[in-house]
């Protein structure tokens, strides 16, 4: 598994540089063979579980900071990268430590996906950014308690958004969020805004909205697949995974690709008709797996990873080990599925909530229409997917 831990203090502080120091030290001695990739004044950066091409360090120059995660550039060189051109000009999975020469300010800014977590904590003047709080427990620098106000919010409302964890020490930085490190201390701020890009050159023609959704998505499959050989893809035979399949089988890159369906007894829980038809029609090799939950061994969610915000297991529990086996058979490096397609291609109520808050900035009835015959005509681009080769 891929992580990163970096150090931020100011170095005009004695007492914090020492402490820096001493952390950095344990993560050198550490057994989880950290890789130092980033030091200059006030800010160090480690990784480790490297995986070329998918999951790495990109350094930039004159140790103007350090990317973690994967990059995709549209056209600009990686070492251009600013955060409002880490915006508009790059996407991916990624966070990114970027140090101001002249101030000494560093920025941490969390990619707008959020699919690479960014928490950190404040220990004797040192901030501690990191991927994963296994990490931090391990150092044993810093004392740790339950937020059971976050607890309880997180019962009644699975989807809870905010700075807050389960752990009153550690924070999240959310998605699109960036951190600024000063001498006064530390400031927040939205650096991506959805809104600020609606209101930018709407599209208001149904048939360019669903080309420019058919392209994106196109590109962005290619795109990932290419930092794969072999490639699990979770096929439920709904529209989204469908949809991910039929760009897979065209990426340029050629990665082998199984496909995985699961089913089971229930009258909405077997797809493989759907499945089987769309693996058919672009010559897919298919596995189906009858899914038992009376098999399910629930012992095993003790052994998971620790998480500052812990999520619903049951899923990987029942999916996990097959997964695993399936990948290690295959030489897998990669798992794919339709997850998050309801909200990408308008089938989740989220879309009302759009609208409203677009209805709500004072744009016109025209273009809620617009935005109502796209979510419409994007179903329709699934067999368009389908039928061009």
């Amino acid at each position: 598994m891929y992580r990163y831990f970096a150090l931020i203090w100011n170095p005009a502080e004695p007492a914090a540089t020492v402490v820096a120091k001493r952390i950095a030290d344990r993560l050198r001695s550490s057994p989880a063979k950290w890789a130092c990739v980033l030091t200059q004044e006030g800010v160090q950066a480690f990784h480790a579980g490297v995986r070329p091409g998918s999951n790495e360090a990109y350094r930039l120059p004159d140790g103007a900071g350090i990317v973690f995660g994967k990059l995709f550039p549209s056209g600009r060189p990686v070492d251009a990268v600013t955060v409002p051109n880490l915006l508009r000009h790059f996407w991916g999975r990624y966070v990114a430590l970027l140090r101001d020469g002249s101030t000494g300010e560093v920025r941490v800014l969390r990619d707008p996906t959020g699919n690479l977590p960014c928490l950190f904590a404040t220990h004797e003047g040192v901030t501690l950014v990191f991927s994963d709080v296994e990490d931090l427990v391990a150092l044993d620098v810093l004392s740790l308690s339950v937020n059971w106000k976050y607890v309880a919010a997180r019962v009644s409302c699975c989807a809870l958004q905010g700075h807050e964890t389960g752990l009153n020490e550690v924070y999240d930085v959310l998605p699109g969020e960036c951190l600024t490190f000063g001498r006064s201390g530390v400031e927040r701020s939205l650096a991506w805004r959805p809104m600020d890009i609606a209101l930018r050159d709407p599209i208001e023609n149904a048939n360019t909205a669903t080309e420019a959704v058919r392209e994106t998505v196109r590109t962005c499959v290619h795109e990932w697949a290419s930092a794969y050989e072999s490639i699990i893809h979770c096929l439920s035979g709904g529209l989204d995974s469908s949809i991910v399949l039929s760009c897979l089988q065209r990426a340029p890159s050629r990665p082998t690709v199984l496909c995985l369906n699961y089913f089971a007894a229930g009258r909405y829980e077997d797809e493989r008709p759907y499945a089987r038809a769309v693996a058919r029609h672009l010559n897919a090799e298919l596995m189906e797996c009858q899914l038992d939950v009376r098999a399910v061994k629930l012992e095993r969610m003790l052994a998971l990873r620790r998480s500052p915000r812990p999520w619903s297991y049951v899923y990987e529990v029942q999916h996990g080990e097959l997964e695993s086996r399936l990948a290690a058979e295959r030489g897998a490096t990669a798992l794919f599925s339709g997850g998050g397609g309801d909200a990408l291609f308008y089938q989740a109520r989220a879309d009302l909530a759009v609208a409203d808050d677009l209805w709500t900035h004072g744009l016109r009835p025209g273009l809620l229409h617009t935005l109502a015959d796209a979510a419409a005509v994007s179903r329709l681009s699934y067999w368009t997917l389908l039928r061009r080769g």
